[in-house]
């Protein structure tokens, strides 16, 4: 085999090809060579046969639960364990909570009893549990997720009503073959969703989706949406029946000046002061 090395580097060769050759040779001359002047018994055999089984990875490590600190949950529901921030229930804002840390999770505990759990991270950064959160802070978080999420706004606009559906799906259609930001578009159909939501007149907005997609592509928005849903909604309150009655003007010859005496009542003060502005013009 010293030969055979000798021969091989007094050839001019990369490092990787004399790398291959002693790699093929500690193959052929160790491991599938007779261990011990063995015959029937070599290194490979051996160690597939013994070792490779022992050394196999543990699957089950034993758990175990190191109580690290008592914090005071603060405002933002977020309490940091060595780089990283964890979420506990914002209904346990200004309480203590124990935390405990054990091979793969983070875990709050109030009172010995769990409150919450996540796995463990010791990178910078947080882990926020939607569920943790304040509904005004899910409704936002929600909301900014549709900012970037096509398919979830789509999927929304679709169980609302087929008029705004069809709206943003051609908002995000054009907004595609013109190669315009997506996001912009995904926000003027995110505004739209939450008009149609608040309104009342969900009738007349979808019937205002419909009718500004007959309008230049320009005034897809929803600041022109509005303007039309005013107009519409004024021509509906004015032709509805219940609407409240306008006030009507009389003309000069209809206008007089009402006294006590209309009423039935005598010795008006107002009777008097006239007849003496009469006099005096007299």
């Amino acid at each position: 085999m010293q030969k055979e090395l000798k021969k091989d580097f007094s050839t001019l060769k990369t490092i990787d090809e004399h790398s291959k050759f002693l790699q093929q040779k500690i193959n052929e001359k160790i491991n599938q060579g007779p261990f011990r002047n063995s015959i029937d018994k070599t290194r490979s055999f051996l160690f597939y046969t013994y070792e490779l089984p022992e050394a196999s990875e543990v699957k089950n490590i034993p758990d175990y639960a190191e109580k690290t600190a008592t914090v005071i949950v603060p405002n933002s529901y977020l309490i940091r364990v060595a780089e990283h921030e964890y979420s506990v229930p914002y209904t346990y804002i200004k309480k203590p909570v124990d935390v405990f840390v054990t091979n793969d999770y983070v875990i709050f505990k109030f009172e010995g009893k769990e409150v919450a759990r996540h796995l463990r991270n010791d990178s910078e950064g947080m882990t926020r549990d939607p569920q943790h959160m304040p509904p005004k802070h899910q409704a936002i978080m929600q909301n900014n997720e549709m900012y970037g999420k096509k398919d979830l706004l789509l999927a929304t606009a679709k169980n609302l009503c087929p008029e705004v559906y069809n709206f943003c799906l051609k908002k995000l259609s054009i907004s595609q073959s013109q190669g315009a930001n997506e996001y912009n578009a995904l926000r003027t159909c995110q505004g739209v969703i939450n008009f149609y939501v608040k309104n009342s007149a969900k009738d007349i907005v979808a019937q205002c989706c419909t009718a500004l997609l007959s309008r230049s592509p320009k005034m897809w928005n929803t600041p022109c949406l509005k303007e039309l849903y005013i107009n519409k909604s004024g021509n509906y309150i004015a032709q509805n029946k219940n609407a409240p009655a306008q006030i009507v003007r009389t003309n000069q010859e209809q206008a007089h000046l009402r006294t006590f005496t209309d009423d039935g009542n005598a010795g008006s003060a107002l009777d008097n002061f006239l007849s003496t502005l009469t006099s005096k013009k007299n």
